[in-house]
């Protein structure tokens, strides 16, 4: 039985949800409805429990015409392309220096909770 890991899971309504899931590349598929594509939302550093987080999208949200993302599209702004946007749920998850995915530590879940909320309120 594969290890679980702690990942927040952003949903196109904007509700955000602390999920544990199987470390498994089908859970994270089965999460944003299809095939992954991975985008990283932060370098290591003491903040985050010296991980990278890193975020999972639907590769084809856009072709499969998936509800737009506002929330998730306004937290990965900074690396995203100009023009670009998130379709369908993201999932949020940390990764360790050799590329594995770990929980999100409970402090940073806590953190990315708080910036979803302010970011929700400017909306």
């Amino acid at each position: 039985m594969p290890n679980t890991i702690k990942v927040i899971r952003i949903d196109v309504d904007g509700k955000i949800s602390g999920l544990q899931i199987p470390d498994t590349l089908e859970a994270m598929q089965e999460q944003v409805g299809g095939y992954i594509e991975m985008i990283i939302l932060s370098q290591p550093n003491n903040l985050n429990g010296n991980c990278s987080l890193v975020g999972y999208v639907n590769e084809e949200g856009k072709p499969k015409n998936l509800p737009f993302n506002p929330l998730a599209t306004k937290l990965c702004l900074d690396r995203l392309f100009f023009g670009d946007y998130i379709n369908g749920p993201m999932i949020i998850s940390a990764m360790d220096d050799q590329g594995n995915s770990v929980s999100i530590p409970d402090s940073v879940g806590e953190e990315i909770v708080k910036e979803a909320s302010k970011i929700m309120k400017k909306s």
